[in-house]
C-alpha cells in the first residue's frame, strides 16, 4: 500500500504509486536522480563503485549523495561496504522498494540505458578480474541490455547471454 502524507489516506493503484515516486523524484537535485538513475541500472542492492562508474564521477561524490539520500531516507538505505577482487572498497546501498527501482529505471531512455549497463558491466567485470565467472549471470546481464551481447555469451554458461529481456528492471 502506498500512503501519500499529504492527503493521509491510503491508495492502493500502482499508478498512485508511481504517481507519488514521481513527485518525490521532482524534489531532487539532478545529479541525486542522475545518481538514483544510474543505481536502477545496477540493481536492487548496488555497489557506489559501479554507479560511479557509470556516472563517470569520482567514487566520492558519488558516495556523498548515497550517504546524503540514505540519511533522508529517500528512497535508499545503507547495506554496509563490500570489498572487490581487485581491492576496491566501496559502500553498498538497496532500494528501499523495488518499485522505487523501477519507476526510476524505467524513466530512463532507453540508449542512456544501454550505455549505463555497458559501463556498469565494465566496471564489474574490472573489478572482478579472473573471478568475473563468480558474477557471470550479473554481467551477462549487463552486457545483454548493453547490447554488447558477444561479451555477454562468453560469461554465459549455456552460451545464451544473461538477462534477455533487455529494457526491463529485474
Amino acid at each position: 500500500m502506498c500512503r501519500d502524507r499529504s492527503r493521509r489516506r491510503p491508495s492502493t493503484s500502482r499508478s498512485d504509486c508511481r504517481e507519488l515516486i514521481g513527485i518525490r523524484l521532482e524534489q531532487l537535485s539532478p545529479d541525486e536522480r542522475r545518481t538514483l538513475e544510474a543505481a536502477s541500472v545496477a540493481g536492487d542492492a548496488f555497489v557506489v563503485a559501479s554507479v560511479a562508474a557509470a556516472l563517470d564521477e569520482p567514487v566520492e561524490a558519488v558516495e556523498a549523495r548515497c550517504e546524503h539520500l540514505a540519511g533522508q531516507g529517500l528512497m535508499i538505505s545503507e547495506a554496509g561496504v563490500t570489498e572487490w577482487p581487485d581491492g576496491t572498497i566501496s559502500g553498498l546501498y538497496r532500494f528501499q522498494h523495488a518499485l522505487y527501482r523501477h519507476v526510476l529505471y524505467q524513466g530512463i531512455a532507453e540508449m542512456r540505458r544501454v550505455r549505463l549497463h555497458r559501463a556498469v558491466g565494465a566496471r564489474e567485470e574490472t573489478a572482478y578480474g579472473e573471478h568475473a565467472r563468480a558474477r557471470a549471470a550479473q554481467l551477462a546481464m549487463h552486457f545483454t541490455r548493453g547490447r554488447e551481447r558477444p561479451r555477454a555469451l562468453t560469461l554465459s554458461p549455456d552460451g545464451r547471454g544473461g538477462g534477455a529481456r533487455s529494457g526491463r528492471a529485474a
